[in-house]
């Protein structure tokens, strides 16, 4: 692993790339002053190699959660439930990573909150137990708050005040019905958004096939008329959850002053897997503005001739692509130095030397490192509204 300098040292490159002056790296061609693009290939490698493998990536860790809980249910032992563990946060991680891209089926079929509502009620969540609705049946037809990622999430990992490692003993019997039950409908849920993006995307219409056509080939007549289309919706996605971690997910929690922080309104705080989320959730910009599923900053490179949003970008102005790149890498870096081990390549809480976000937004020091990567993602938001964003408008699209 590369050091928070070396990692440092890399963000300063792209952004004295950036800065660069003379030639601005315009691949497209100009239309009227306009430039012009294909974005097809674009659109075509981000269907097909970062959105579809999140989707089924995730249909599948959910299911291997599935095995997971089905073992602890079978032999309850402090090893089978930190398997059970593991797996949510195996199932956690393509999840928050399709979060750039939170359009389609997954909002169209009410998916998003059926899996992912926050703030949990923990009071509905045992109201619900002690009344005995642990069934499938009984989950599909309840309310959005005591179902879905965190609901598993309370019941493996506890309270998450002083551990998220809760005692297997602990688990009552009817938990171990609602846990089952949960991830039984949770399991449907990502089997239902993969199969919406490869077969039918309209459950009330057999005919209505893939999402990823009508996604990768615009049209009159289609879900999206014209290659200008798709890629709003692409920048709209990014800024979207650029906005929702550092305003929303950051912010809430936050509060005014260290008095007013709220661990209540902490995403994923009973497994202190919440920096994690974070991470993953600017990843999956990471992954639509470079085209590659899993870009890693340290590593990989983007280039004006791939197939993400950065080719779109640099195809107007090659040093406003590193620019952009360079804001949301360092938004992304900053998030994980939140934990206090000053190490950018962590977010998982393993050590003495870090801390939960939980913790960090009563920490006078952890607040001052989260208000750092609040501003470093607002400065990324900022600059793709107000710069990349309008370039849609400005570009002729061809094929």
């Amino acid at each position: 692993m590369k050091s928070q300098i070396q990692a440092a040292l890399g963000v300063a490159a792209l952004v004295a790339l950036a800065g660069c002056g003379g030639d601005n790296g315009n691949d497209g061609g100009n239309n009227n002053g306009r430039v012009t693009f294909n974005a097809l290939p674009v659109i075509a490698n981000l269907g097909d190699n970062v959105i579809l493998p999140t989707y089924v990536a995730l249909a599948d860790a959910s299911d291997e959660l599935g095995v997971r809980v089905s073992a602890l249910r079978a032999n309850v032992t402090e090893g089978n439930l930190t398997a059970a563990q593991q797996a949510w946060k195996a199932t956690r991680q393509p999840w928050e990573s399709s979060e750039g891209f939170l359009f389609g089926p997954v909002d169209a079929q009410g998916i998003d909150p059926l899996i992912d509502t926050w703030p949990l009620s923990t009071s509905d969540l045992q109201a619900f137990l002690s009344a005995g609705r642990t069934s499938p049946a009984d989950i599909r037809s309840a309310s959005e708050n005591v179902q879905g990622f965190h609901a598993i999430e309370y019941i493996l990992f506890g309270s998450g005040v002083d551990t998220n490692d809760r005692p297997v003993r602990s688990i009552a019997g009817g938990e171990f019905d609602y846990l089952d039950s949960l991830v039984t409908v949770l399991r449907e849920h990502t089997h239902d958004l993969e199969t919406s993006w490869t077969t039918q995307y309209d459950p009330g219409r057999p005919s209505s096939g893939p999402y990823l056509t009508q996604f990768k080939s615009p049209q009159a007549g289609g879900i999206y008329v014209s290659q200008q289309a798709v890629v709003e919706e692409l920048v709209n996605g990014i800024i979207g959850i650029i906005d929702e971690v550092g305003n929303g997910k950051m912010t809430e929690p936050l509060g005014g002053n260290i008095d007013q922080a709220d661990t209540s309104l902490v995403e994923s705080q009973y497994s202190w897997n919440s920096l994690t989320d974070f991470h993953n959730n600017i990843q999956s910009v990471l992954n639509i503005y470079t085209g590659v599923r899993g870009f890693n900053p340290q590593q990989n490179q983007a280039s004006p001739g791939g197939s993400g949003l950065y080719a779109f970008v640099a195809a107007h102005d090659r040093a406003l692509a590193d620019q952009a790149l360079a804001a949301i890498v360092e938004g992304y870096n900053a998030i994980a130095l939140i934990d206090g081990d000053g190490d950018v390549n962590t977010t998982n809480i393993q050590s003495p030397n870090q801390i939960p976000f939980r913790q960090a937004i009563r920490n006078p020091a952890g607040r001052d490192r989260i208000t750092a990567a609040i501003q470093k993602l607002q400065t990324a938001q900022d600059l793709l509204n107000s710069r990349v964003k309008p370039l849609v408008a400005q570009t002729e699209f061809i094929q």
